[in-house]
């Protein structure tokens, strides 16, 4: 074949070889030219160099969300354009731009980016990450089905159970408040989704957190196949090109374990009480059902492990943030006690006292302002080309929501790097932030009405029985002292920087609530 292929082209005159070289270039030179509607051009941006681009233009450390800023204020737009390695990006700058596309024009903004690693992995076949397929669009109807509306209040009551047993544990080991959290996080989405209760030191809790840990790995930019595709093809035993293939392998492993034995166990205790009102089990209902051939087996168990991976770290992070606001903040701890006092007197709070504990919920709509798991969330693909105003918008472009220039935005929200949940309350509130760890458009977390319902409950229950202050050394009667959290940087969900905080009961009546549990 390739003898034969050299034979024809030397046969060919050099001139012609030139002349249709030219042409080709030129056709496509017009191509794009065509594509781009008249008087409009790329949104304004730094000047990149061949090739790379504006590779050496983005800052190395983790508040380059503040760069990306600084080029909307120089170039005087809201929307702006970079590109690497011949990729575009658009970065929005504003919440007005970024609901104009990615709600509004939500159709041609929700396709996913992909990445060799995801594929390889196969982390693309979860909604999260899948780009706009009618499967994607089967699993999302699927989750939305039962996580929203009359459906949703129907897991509330094991909301309710696994928050109950919190200030005992808190109780007996108040410094490990920080698992505890965690414990009842993973427990409630355990359970609603498979009406599986973990133990300690969990089997599907450790390989689900281990995936995490590898997604976070897979993600980077610097990682070898993202960089460079080809190496998926080279063998495993291949030494050092092959590396590279042999973890991905391995990631692919820990997904499937993730997505199967669960799962499994589902199956297994099918007959089980609490399994059967899980998630799982209408899943495998509808799988069954008429609607089998649009959902069925495999999708059934994709989409539930969807519901522990979205929601497991980052649920836990934003709890764990607005500890740390509570600390920081005493007097907003106050009021919502005071609250809760009013409200629930001498009892635990139930999900049925939210509408009259507003100020606990504007704590937690402040707190994903305050604390943004990323400055990016996950990226929007434009899969058509767009315009914007008088802006072109390339098909393929990836759409950037500049979410930390949002939330500091002083327009927006008048000194920004304080933590103020009246922001939320009142006849005209401000900006409702819970957008910001949940996504945008079409792409909005399914699942975000019950992390909000398990945040919500789990704070409520925590300050209801006891005061969080700053940890004071016994000998010295020294205060430790609470770090600033880490800007938000590339890594996905952020974790709030460590600190040492005292758990105290906060009065007599507290002691005998835990008592009677």
């Amino acid at each position: 074949m390739a003898s034969a292929l050299t034979s024809v082209v030397s046969t060919m005159d050099s001139n012609a070889i030139v002349a249709s070289a030219l042409a080709i270039v030129a056709s496509y030179t017009l191509y794009r030219i065509s594509r781009k509607p008249k008087n409009s051009s790329l949104p304004p941006g730094p000047k990149g160099w061949p090739v790379i681009g504006n590779l050496l233009d983005v800052p190395l450390d983790v508040d380059f969300w503040k760069t990306f800023r600084s080029w909307g204020q120089q170039f005087d737009s809201e929307v702006i354009h970079m590109s690497i390695f011949g990729i575009n990006f658009i970065i929005l700058n504003s919440m007005q731009a970024t609901k104009d596309l990615l709600e509004k024009r939500g159709k041609i903004y929700s396709a996913r980016m992909s990445l060799p690693m995801f594929d390889i992995a196969e982390y693309t076949k979860l909604v999260a990450f899948e780009t706009n397929t009618k499967r994607w669009a089967a699993g999302r109807r699927l989750i939305m089905s039962f996580l929203t509306g009359k459906e949703l209040p129907k897991l509330y009551p094991v909301i309710e159970d696994e928050c109950a047993k919190l200030p005992l544990k808190v109780y007996r080991e108040p410094g490990k408040v920080g698992d505890w959290l965690e414990e009842t996080v993973v427990s409630v989405i355990m359970r609603t989704t498979y009406g599986y209760t973990p133990t300690p030191n969990d089997r599907f809790t450790h390989i689900t957190f281990k995936l995490l840990d590898e997604m976070l790995v897979a993600a980077r930019p610097t990682s070898p196949i993202n960089i460079f595709p080809f190496l998926r093809f080279v063998p495993s035993w291949v030494p050092y090109l092959g590396s590279p293939s042999l973890q991905a392998s391995a990631f692919k492993e820990t997904m499937t374990k993730v997505v199967k034995e669960p799962y499994e166990w589902h199956l297994e205790h099918k007959d089980d009480e609490e399994v059967k009102g899980s998630l799982c089990a209408k899943f495998t209902e509808m799988a069954q059902g008429e609607e089998g051939k649009e959902i069925g087996r495999e999708l059934a168990e994709w989409t539930a492990a969807v519901q522990f991976i979205a929601g497991a770290d980052t649920t836990t992070f934003t709890l764990h943030a607005a500890l740390k606001a509570l600390l920081l903040n005493p007097d907003v701890q106050k009021k919502a006690q005071a609250q809760l006092d009013s409200v629930c007197g001498h009892r635990l709070p139930t999900m049925d006292d939210r509408p009259k504990l507003d100020y606990l919920d504007a704590i937690l709509k402040e707190t994903s302002r305050w604390h943004l798991l990323g400055p990016f969330g996950a990226p929007h693909m434009v899969d058509s080309d767009d315009e914007y105003n008088g802006h072109f918008i390339p098909k393929g472009s990836i759409i950037l929501p500049n979410m930390g220039a949002i939330a500091s935005d002083a327009t927006i929200y008048p000194d920004p790097e304080a933590f103020k949940p009246e922001r939320h309350l009142g006849e005209a509130p401000e900006l409702d932030s819970g957008a910001y760890n949940f996504g945008f458009g079409r792409r909005v977390c399914p699942g975000k009405a019950l992390a909000q319902a398990e945040m919500f409950l789990t704070i409520a229950t925590l300050i209801k029985v006891f005061d969080v202050r700053p940890w004071t050394s016994e000998k010295d009667g020294v205060k430790a002292e609470i770090g600033e959290d880490r800007p938000p940087g590339m890594d996905m969900p952020r974790r709030p920087t460590p600190y040492a905080v005292a758990i105290k009961l906060r009065n007599e009546a507290s002691l005998k609530l835990v008592q009677g549990l």
